[in-house]
């Protein structure tokens, strides 16, 4: 299963919602499937809400292909430990990401104003290249 940078958002946030910090590694090794579906198993039970997990799995049972098998289950397991393990990379690459998403709106607005940084500048630097080889006659 893949996704783009499109959906990437989208599934940070469901995997956070669904695989809160205290239970995480808990829920993970929680999931079952029965041929057609990945589930939770019914025995377990923690103090968060399990909906944003069940709507996870769905999602993830939809996009895998069929029919489910052991080796599908425990390569999800194994993926979705990896991303537990990783997850604090993973939280500081999106906001490294929408950090450098605001600069570069600041650079592409200061780029194309008239007024900007980036045209007095070079409006100065025409200038002096004038001064320094002024125009023949």
């Amino acid at each position: 299963m893949t996704t783009d940078s499109t959906n990437f958002q989208i599934l940070t946030s469901d995997f956070e919602q669904a695989f809160p910090t205290e239970y995480r590694y808990a829920r993970v090794d929680a999931i079952t499937q029965d041929g057609k579906d990945f589930k939770i198993d019914p025995k377990y039970k923690d103090d968060g809400d399990l909906a944003a997990l069940r709507d996870f799995l769905g999602k993830v049972t939809s996009a895998a292909p069929k029919p489910l098998s052991k080796d599908l289950l425990t390569a999800l397991k194994k993926n979705l430990t990896v991303l537990s393990d990783t997850w604090s990379d993973v939280f500081n690459a999106q906001q490294r990401r929408d950090a450098l998403q605001v600069v570069q709106g600041k650079v592409t607005a200061q780029y194309t104003s008239n007024t900007g940084v980036l045209v007095i500048k070079g409006e100065k630097i025409g200038a002096l290249y004038t001064f320094l080889d002024p125009p023949k006659k």
